[in-house]
């Protein structure tokens, strides 16, 4: 049976994707993390191997044994600790591939989002470190990665820092109101189950991939305005909340549109978005 690796496996995108490759039950599952949870380990609890890097280093399960993938879905998007940006999202990765250097048919996956593909102000440190990196895994020869260049991701689950987990908790906490920019920028929403089933339908056909970096725009292919996306949330939840679009400056370098390029997508493989905004959002408040 091919094994698996997922880095950062109990974060809200790795835990989705740990779950429906145990609901494949095609792969042995190994999952490595930097901090315990003791939900998700009792949730995978004899159906994964759980590794943390307090009982074990990376290298050191990598190189004790072979992985058919390794899927990195560790990623530090905002901290006080530039060097902890670039050391989680260009250094690993780079370590990662330096570990499999003698084990040309390890796989590798990795993920970008779509700030990479713009100047952008407000995460500056995230975005340098994922384009330096996307630099040097094109250069580097005698490997196969996928990197899944994601749009705006949602979910149930997510981190409650996010967007749409803040909008969501300010209905389901009845707040009198939100303040809110104009809302007027555009984003392609992409449900995270919808992503997880392109994922597994690209590991389950990587021989059709070209022994290079493969680059996918993941998103519906095209956007609607983030105020139609909070409108919509308060309207299927019924909620009261006054939703006070224009409280708040908007940043004047904000990224007023952006959408996946779906003919980044190979026609080989059998996937198509299902989940739309009205069944997402349902998603998110168990509806």
């Amino acid at each position: 049976m091919n094994k698996i690796l997922i880095i950062g496996g109990f974060g809200f995108l790795g835990s989705k994707l740990a779950q429906k490759i145990i609901d494949e039950n095609k792969f042995e599952l190994y999952i490595y993390d930097i901090i315990t949870n003791q939900n998700l380990e009792k949730k995978f609890n004899k159906k994964a191997h759980i590794f943390y890097e307090s009982k074990i280093s990376l290298k050191e399960l990598i190189q004790n044994n072979h992985f058919n993938f390794i899927i990195n879905s560790a990623v530090i998007y905002d901290t006080e600790n530039t060097y902890k940006i670039y050391e989680t999202n260009f250094i690993l990765p780079l370590k990662l591939i330096n570990y499999c250097k003698n084990k040309s048919d390890t796989n590798f996956i990795f993920f970008d989002i779509f700030f990479s593909k713009f100047d952008y102000n407000k995460k500056v440190n995230y975005t340098r470190s994922k384009k330096y990196f996307l630099k040097e895994l094109h250069d580097i020869i005698g490997i196969k990665s996928i990197v899944f260049q994601l749009e705006h991701m949602y979910g149930p689950g997510d981190s409650q820092t996010k967007f749409v987990e803040l909008i969501k908790n300010s209905i389901l906490n009845d707040e009198k109101e939100i303040k809110l920019t104009e809302c007027i920028q555009k984003r392609d929403f992409i449900h995270v189950d919808d992503v997880c089933e392109l994922i597994m339908e690209s590991i389950n056909k990587i021989n059709f991939f070209d022994f290079t970096t493969n680059i996918l725009e993941v998103g519906q292919g095209h956007s609607v305005s983030v105020k139609e996306f909070v409108n919509l949330m308060s309207e299927i939840k019924k909620s009261s909340i006054k939703l006070r679009y224009g409280s708040i400056e908007m940043n004047p370098k904000e990224i007023m549109d952006s959408k996946a390029d779906t003919e980044s997508i190979p026609k080989f493989l059998n996937w198509k978005p299902k989940i739309n905004l009205q069944k997402g959002i349902k998603n998110l408040f168990n509806l």
